[in-house]
């Protein structure tokens, strides 16, 4: 070891996996770093089954076949662990973080309470919300610093869904490590702790894995959710909007029973992602427009009436990506857009040169990131953008990012905290930001049952350059025939409050009008 910041990882023999290796070495490619290996052998083994019922998943998988999960080798370049030499930080990768030496500080991670694999297929098996924890121990002091409950974007495939909580927590590992080097004495509460989350009790663990069971139940699964959308209605994302009697924004949906009416579609694409505004006296209702055909959305508006209805849908923007979540607002005598263009990996500002459907693009907010469902908002006299972030491996439904600029156009600097929320029930925005009562509010999807499954409005109690918090006010109530609500937003028109929302429905259950609450 040289003089470096000395930091010594422990794994387990026999079962070293592809997360644990990214872990490994992105810290080994950091030259400040002395970085070595402590193998050990008396940990608890990996259920039995487990890699067969990997292997029969993997059959299902969509897209990359190489996921956090899978078994690697060991890497031989780093250097094993010389306790005589000591060290500044040791991290534990196994899910059994002890130490008997007090003189080291300790970093150990855990799901679910148990060990990370075993804590992920527990939480996949049994439907529940994975919840990844980083505990400290330094001398006689244990102290939990970090609670993340994470999103899993495919429970019905145990390796996809097992290896989206590990990618996550390779994730946390980091962070974690980044933290403690930047500022030791302040590590509790540096890193986000999702609220409600339990990080003391474990769960049950799983058992002996009955492997051809497991096949059997999940493959069951899949084939009647394939059945489900060969022989029954097209369930999809609906629009829905109404025009409430109101002179200021931001009161609740639940507040008022007006009906909503359905924005109609042709059966060859859903609408989704509502976006109204209202300029120079006129208003426009802005929306994600995907084509079944193509795969791939577009932005388009229809013109709202004085009676509340809606113009004809037309396109607005298309690009060569696929284009969601149209936040279009007002600023500096022009109108703007910051449409979701993840697949490019930018947030992008966007400048109408012809209201309501001429657009050319402006500049690149932000490079290199996956970010969905940015939206920016200026909060005296400063600029904020939330965005939810995709690492990788890990969902894009639980993480909250944040950037600040005094200017729209930049440049943009992420704040301290970062990540700033990891919460499948509340990270993700879901629409504008809305200030009542002197409080901003965000709008936020919880997608704790499903992508989109519900909706909730969280108050900022802190925001600034070094850190942010808010808590969860509201939940709204999502009831049959609904199965999700997705984004919220309104807009004030000649006749009152515009408000549109996206829900996820069998349309047969719905019909074109009908009430929410």
């Amino acid at each position: 070891m040289g003089d470096g910041f000395k930091l010594v990882v422990r794994c387990a023999r026999g079962d070293f996996r592809r997360w644990q290796s990214h872990v490994i070495e992105t810290l080994a490619a950091d030259r400040t770093i002395d970085l070595s290996l402590e193998i050990v052998s008396d940990v608890q083994p990996v259920p039995a089954g487990l890699e067969t019922l990997f292997a029969f998943d993997r059959l299902f998988l969509r897209g990359a076949k190489e996921t956090a999960a899978d078994l690697v080798p060991v890497p031989t370049h780093i250097a094993a662990y010389d306790r005589r030499s000591g060290c500044d930080l040791a991290i534990d990768l196994t899910g059994h973080a002890q130490t008997a030496n007090t003189h080291v500080t300790l970093l150990g991670f855990s799901c679910q309470g148990l060990p990370p694999l075993p804590g992920a297929l527990s939480a996949i098996l049994d439907n529940d919300v994975p919840v990844l924890s980083a505990v400290c121990q330094s001398g006689e002091r244990t102290t939990a610093v970090a609670g993340w409950a994470v999103g899993v974007e495919d429970p019905v495939n145990a390796l996809a869904g097992v290896a989206m909580v590990l990618g996550r927590l390779a994730h946390l590992v980091l962070t974690a490590v980044d933290h403690y080097r930047r500022n030791p004495e302040t590590l509790d509460g540096a890193i986000y702790r999702a609220p409600g989350v339990d990080l003391s009790l474990p769960s049950k663990a799983p058992g002996r894995l009955a492997a051809p069971q497991l096949m059997a139940r999940l493959l069951t699964q899949r084939i009647n959710g394939r059945l489900q959308r060969l022989l029954k209605h097209r369930v999809d994302w609906r629009v829905i909007y109404r025009t409430r009697v109101a002179t200021s924004l931001g009161r609740l949906p639940m507040d008022d029973r007006t009906p909503f009416t359905v924005l109609a579609d042709d059966g060859q694409r859903f609408y989704a992602d509502p976006f109204p505004v209202t300029v120079d006296g006129r208003s426009y209702l802005f929306v994600e427009d995907y084509a079944y055909a193509t795969r791939k959305g577009v932005i388009s508006v229809a013109e709202i009436k004085a009676d509340g209805s809606l113009g004809p849908m037309r396109p607005a923007l298309e690009q060569g990506c696929h284009l969601s979540y149209p936040n279009v607002f007002a600023h500096d005598g022009q109108i703007w857009m910051i449409p979701e263009t993840a697949s490019r990996k930018t947030i992008e500002l966007w400048v109408a040169d012809r209201f309501p459907d001429r657009w050319r693009l402006h500049s690149i907010l932000v490079d290199g990131v996956e970010a969905a469902d940015a939206t920016a908002a200026c909060i005296d006299g400063i600029w904020w953008m939330f965005a939810s972030t995709r690492s990788r491996w890990a969902s894009s439904w639980d993480t909250l990012d944040i950037w600040q600029a005094s200017s729209l156009f930049g440049p943009w600097q992420k704040i301290a905290n970062s990540p700033a929320v990891v919460d499948v029930g509340s990270a993700r925005p879901a629409g504008r930001l809305i200030h009542q009562g002197g409080s901003w509010k965000r709008p936020v999807q919880d997608s704790r049952l499903r992508y989109g499954g519900g909706m909730a409005v969280t108050r900022i109690d802190r925001l600034g350059p070094q850190g942010f918090t808010e808590t969860v006010e509201t939940r709204f109530p999502v009831r049959k025939p609904l199965m999700g609500l997705h984004t919220w937003n309104q807009s004030l028109t000649a006749s009152g409050c515009f408000e549109a929302m996206d829900l996820f429905a069998d349309p047969s259950a719905i019909g074109s009008s009908f009430s929410l609450f």
